[in-house]
């Protein structure tokens, strides 16, 4: 009987082995040998050429030559080193000699295996076909770089190789920042760059690698592909170069490499990148010329007019307009109509947008005009009589409701659309009675208007998702007789409410034993109360928060084992949970739950926890903290879920918190070191994880981190990609890190040779993302290129220049001419540097839009307000001011607001005693307000120094 060697089995045709015994000493004599002498010798030696051919080898001869032991220590001497004797194994294979083929396959399934001496997690390639998640991560967190590389190399030419590529980078993409800290302890970092270049199966993994060369000091081409790279099709491998141009400036290079793709999205990014838009407005016309699909030619239409307007070329741009507008439209898809409003609207062709949208959805269209501040407008494409409403409003609502009953189920009536779009006009205008009206006679749950049965109520709670009446959502979300929480008016909710939509539903079920004989109708109404720090009716404080708590924290859960029943305690806190209690003052409670849940495992808890510590002065708890979450995040075994890029992003979040104590702590060396890996780390082959670890250190304050890795990544977002975030998120992250580091460390804008114009440029690139999409409310697409027109505005303060200032509010007047945020905070900042007669200009033109405004709607109390709040802030226009702020405060005499308002146009007026007497009674009534104090300061003040 032959016996098995741990490598290739003998050959049948050599004398028999030794005995077992004999062969048992052998193997143990010769693993501590190979371990020994692995000690002593480097993985890394140059491969070279043996020169000789198979038989004249003699490693190939000593496989087969010589006693069993000899035979056994050659092959374990091969196996060992593998970068000297890799082709004379691989010719070894195919020798005629059966021993000596055996015993080199043997070597290559170990390589394969990357089962190598000195490792001691066993046999990689097992752990690659493994559906154990743990196996692989866990040896490479071992920083097992170089074993795992053999693993794949060795792979390369079988079936398995893509497959383990692929999960190889996986791993990599999801739990890169556990394994570049391992790399920078064991000082691997070559290992770790090379396994990247190695498997890298696409774009991120490529700008990982090229740019963790760039970080530790190693010079190569900006655009060199890696190996891996020789398997992307010619297309992908441009598309690469393109962005890796564009990220180092060459932007020559990046239109040419974009050309080749053969891709005119990938030319127009570039082109974008770059600010080509002459050459975007040439080509856009020609596509949209020579296109015979539809959609293509309106996107080629909607990209011309963006290149037109920020050209400033308004010949361009009226064609552009001309031919989004074209009236031949009944037959386009509903995206091709959504992409020609969109694009009208963004570029400040509002009502252009509402005359295309009026064509095929008139509510929409109104809807669009109530954003805008187009109530006339708006009341012409509702076409209800406004001067009737008192008298109509309840004949108007059954009409609508009786029309709807008529239709087959599913279909929506266009006369409920009409009234809930006068239902939004009607709160813009201050008739909140109005509005609640139509809303609570639409809240009928037996009329199906929806695809998957969406009842009439589930469609009007969509429809108020963007009224800011939270309130009424709830109080509509659940009937009395409803004896479940449906999932659509849950999920409008939660997302109102900004909490996980299974907090309201526990909190639902919990108070059945704080609100006895209650209804599910009073339950969901008191859990959403709670969770907006309100305190429902019949909750008693402290008591049944006490009471509340124990139910979620410590709630039993029956099971059987064994057919007996069994008790545990289920723990179902949650961060919604904590901040509940955080709200209505019960800081101890919310600091048991929190400490209970990072108990139980819970990292975000944890961190939370190790953030808490920091901000009350505990650093010795807040590093403990620390240690665990990275811990708790780098372990993955059975018992724990597969793996996600949340651990690696809290394991990157444990650094940033040791690297904050270190800096406050005064250990210069220790935070260097960390921060240094901190960088590494935002160079992760994850762009999403890139985009939350960036975002991460803006909320510590960290921008001057942040805002470098931001300005690489909305680049390479622009390219999109699997793993890319959203353009539109990256574009407006990286704006707001740039404002930060502006208004925090302005020195640092220069030392990181940010351009300030980053701001307005990335502000105004974002809206061109969301062109396409209707993931975000129909208002965003008014609302949004407003806010691009004043950062635009600001760069103009910054940078006095005036013609720059007068497009920007040109262009903010078409969006919305009744805005009054920018006419209260910029224009007094434009007269500061200098600008007085363009600020001046602007007032004069907004104040004459409201006071015709507040004429055709002279109930509108907020409209008066804020156009006299306008005046105040620029003293002007102040006796006009004086009669819309009596008139808000007569309609609306309890708000504090219009009170406030009127006391500070007094002020201007020079009647100081009535304003110090208004604004008192104004802090009596809201004692916490600290711009009243501010304001009853200065108005004593005054009084003071004119005696």
């Amino acid at each position: 009987m032959t016996k098995q060697f741990p490598g290739p089995r003998r050959s049948s045709t050599r004398r028999p082995g030794p005995s077992r015994s004999v062969f048992d000493a052998i193997r143990v004599i010769a693993f501590i040998t190979t371990v020994a002498l692995n000690a002593c010798f480097s993985w890394e030696a140059n491969a070279q050429e043996s020169g000789k051919t198979e038989s004249e080898s003699p490693e190939l001869q000593s496989l087969a030559e010589g006693s069993y032991a000899d035979r056994q220590r050659a092959t374990l001497e091969m196996w060992r080193r593998r970068a000297t004797s890799r082709q004379t194994v691989q010719d070894a294979a195919r020798d005629a000699d059966p021993e000596i083929a055996e015993r080199a396959e043997w070597i290559l399934r170990q390589w394969r295996n990357a089962t190598l001496p000195g490792t001691i997690r066993g046999s990689i390639g097992s752990l690659l076909e493994t559906d154990d998640p743990s196996a692989l991560a866990n040896v490479l967190q071992d920083g097992l770089f170089s074993v795992v590389q053999v693993a794949v190399e060795e792979s390369a030419g079988t079936i398995e190789f893509e497959q383990i590529k692929a999960r190889v980078a996986n791993f990599l993409i999801q739990r890169f920042p556990m394994y570049v800290d391992r790399a920078v302890n064991e000082g691997t970092e070559a290992d770790l760059l090379k396994l990247i270049e190695t498997v890298a199966i696409d774009r991120s993994l490529a700008d990982s690698w090229l740019s963790l060369r760039a970080e530790l000091g190693i010079e190569s081409e900006s655009d060199t592909l890696p190996s891996a790279a020789q398997l992307w099709d010619d297309s992908e491998r441009y598309l690469f170069r393109a962005q890796r141009a564009m990220l180092s400036g060459r932007v020559d290079d990046a239109v040419s490499h974009a050309r080749q793709t053969n891709d005119s999205v990938s030319v127009r990014i570039t082109q974008m990148l770059s600010g080509r838009w002459d050459q975007i407005a040439d080509e856009a016309f020609a596509a949209a010329s020579a296109s015979t699909d539809e959609h293509d030619r309106y996107d080629a239409y909607a990209w011309a007019l963006a290149a037109a307007d920020r050209l400033g070329d308004e010949q361009r741009r009226a064609r552009a307009i001309e031919k989004l507008m074209s009236k031949d439209d009944k037959h386009l898809s509903e995206r091709t109509q959504t992409l020609r409003w969109h694009a009208l609207a963004v570029h400040g062709e509002v009502d252009r947008a509402i005359d295309v949208l009026a064509r095929h959805d008139r509510a929409l269209a109104a809807t669009v005009a109530v954003t805008a501040s187009r109530y006339t407008r708006a009341i012409e494409l509702i076409g209800l009589p406004h001067d009737q409403v008192d008298s109509e409003l309840e004949n108007w609502i059954d009409q609508a409701i009786e029309i709807q009953t008529q239709l087959p189920q599913g279909e929506l009536a266009e006369e409920i659309e009409l009234l809930s779009a006068y239902a939004r006009l009607s709160l813009h205008l201050g008739e909140q009675e109005v509005a609640h009206e139509i809303y609570q006679r639409f809240a009928i749950p037996g009329i199906i208007v929806g695809e998957g049965n969406q009842s009439l109520v589930e469609w009007t709670i969509d429809e108020m998702l963007g009224t800011n009446r939270l309130d009424w959502m709830i109080d509509l979300a659940v009937g009395k007789k409803d004896n479940t929480i449906k999932r659509d008016p849950l999920l409008f909710v939660a997302w109102g409410m900004d909490v996980e939509p299974t907090t309201i539903v526990l909190l639902s079920d919990r108070l059945k034993s704080v609100l006895p004989r209650s209804s599910l109708q009073t339950r969901f109404r008191a859990a959403c109360r709670l969770l907006r720090g309100e305190i429902p009716p019949g909750f008693q404080d402290p008591e049944d928060f006490d009471r509340l708590y124990e139910l979620i924290a410590r709630q039993p859960v029956y099971s059987r084992v064994n057919g007996r029943p069994v008790s545990t305690t289920k723990v179902k806190l949650n961060s919604d949970i904590l901040d509940m209690f955080e709200t209505h003052g019960k800081i101890s409670l919310a600091r048991e739950g929190l400490e209970t849940l990072a108990y139980t495992g819970d990292l975000d808890a944890t961190i939370r926890w190790a953030e808490q510590s920091v901000e009350q002065g505990d650093t010795a708890m807040a590093a403990e903290l620390w240690e665990k979450v990275a811990s708790q995040s780098s372990k993955l075994d059975r018992t724990q879920s597969l793996v996600t890029l949340d651990h690696g992003l809290a394991y990157a979040k444990s650094v940033v918190g040791k690297w904050l104590l270190a800096r406050r702590s005064g250990h210069v060396e220790a935070a260097a070191g960390l921060e240094r890996r901190i960088r590494l780390m935002l160079l992760s082959p994850s762009l999403k994880l890139r985009k939350e670890l960036s975002d991460y250190l803006r909320t510590m304050n960290r921008s001057e981190l942040a805002a470098p890795a931001l300005r690489d990544l909305v680049v390479q977002a622009s390219y999109g990609g699997e793993d890319a975030p959203d353009f539109f998120y990256v574009a407006r992250s990286y704006a707001a890190a740039v404002t930060e580091l502006q208004e925090s460390q302005p020195e640092r804008i220069t030392e990181l040779a940010i351009d300030p114009f980053d701001i307005a440029k990335w502000g105004d690139l974002s809206i061109l993302g969301i062109l396409e999409t209707n993931r975000f409310p129909d208002s965003l697409y008014v609302s949004l290129p407003l806010a691009a027109q004043k950062a635009m505005l600001q760069h103009a303060i910054e940078t006095k220049d005036a013609a720059l200032a007068e497009r920007s509010i040109r262009k903010i007047e078409t969006l919305d001419r009744l805005n009054i945020d920018f006419a209260e905070r910029m224009l007094p900042e434009l007269r500061a540097v200098g600008l007085d007669e363009v600020a001046n200009n602007a007032f004069d033109r907004l104040f004459e839009s409201g006071l015709q405004h507040t004429e055709a709607f002279p109930v509108d109390a907020t409209s008066l307000n804020n156009v006299a709040w306008a005046a105040a802030t620029n003293e002007l226009r102040l006796e006009d001011a004086l009669k819309l702020s009596e008139q808000a405060v007569f309609l609306e005499p309890d708000s504090v607001v219009y009170r406030d308002t009127l006391a500070e146009v007094l002020f201007q007026l020079g009647r100081v005693e009535e304003a110090l007497a208004v604004e008192s009674a104004c802090l009596i009534d809201t004692p916490d307000d600290w711009h009243l104090h501010q304001q009853v300061k200065k108005y004593r003040e005054h009084l003071e120094s004119q005696r």
